[in-house]
């Protein structure tokens, strides 16, 4: 009899000891919610470092895009307005204010501006274009954000070229000849490879919300000021990009604008 009672003391003792499935259910959902109040505002905070640090990016380039820009404009003899290129190329049927052209003047076999300045024999241009207008098959790459975006590009040659455009956007520049010879222009990419510039509406136009505005501030004819406006954005930065559910793409994008005066422009 005393065995027994012990034994069943010893079962009673064990049944209080255990858990009930309520008791486990409601555990969790106590971890769970724990886990909710410290991972929301973890998360929150790296999408926030994320965008930051993107942002700082965007705005870095900005600067340096700008600061190029800024220096070879400072060194030109010559701009041509944004509707026409007299005396050098025909003049397309509306201005592209995405796009500049410009005359350094000519340097001597050290590299340096000959006394007096005066024109070398090369156009320098800046003009914003897809990254990729063809395939390898020769097939056209239609326009996209994420892996067709548009550029900015710088292209240097010999003077004169024939300018072109369709719906705002370049379309021989990729090998733009003289009158003399057909040597193929130099081009360099001026953005970095994963930024772009923005376009407000790709399907009527490529011609980005960047600008070259030239302007002739003394009235003699010749430009002699341009002012640049850069929306420079970036699309494949970890919580600094993405497609909402109605289609919209996010990114993080920064517009920058600074005034050149042209002091070589007489």
């Amino acid at each position: 009899m005393k065995h027994q009672t012990l034994h069943l003391n010893d079962r009673r003792r064990s049944t209080r000891s255990a858990f009930t499935l309520v008791e486990i259910l409601v555990a969790l959902g106590v971890m769970m919610l724990l886990l909710v109040i410290v991972l929301v505002p973890v998360n929150l905070g790296l999408n926030l470092f994320h965008i930051g640090k993107a942002r700082a990016e965007i705005s870095q380039a900005n600067q340096l895009v700008l600061n190029q820009l800024s220096r070879e404009l400072r060194q030109a003899v010559y701009v041509y307005p944004n509707e026409a290129m007299p005396g050098v190329a025909n003049a397309p049927s509306v201005a592209n204010t995405s796009r500049i052209d410009f005359i350094l003047p000519a340097l001597d076999n050290k590299g340096a501006v000959l006394t007096p300045t005066r024109a070398s024999n090369y156009l320098v241009t800046y003009y914003a274009r897809r990254l990729k207008q063809k395939d390898e098959d020769g097939a056209e790459v239609p326009y996209d954000v994420f892996s067709n975006p548009i550029v900015l590009w710088r292209a240097q040659y010999p003077a004169p070229i024939i300018r072109t455009q369709t719906d705002g956007e370049p379309t021989n520049l990729d090998n733009a000849s003289t009158s003399n010879t057909d040597t193929l222009a130099s081009h360099t990419q001026v953005t970095p490879r994963d930024m772009a510039l923005i376009v407000s509406d790709a399907t009527t136009s490529f011609q980005p919300s960047s600008s070259f505005i030239c302007d002739d501030a003394n009235g003699d004819g010749k430009i002699d000021r341009v002012t640049i406006s850069l929306l420079l954005a970036k699309y494949d930065s970890v919580g600094a990009a993405g497609v909402d559910g109605d289609g919209t793409i996010r990114s993080q994008q920064i517009r920058q604008t600074r005034t050149v005066e042209l002091p070589n422009i007489r």
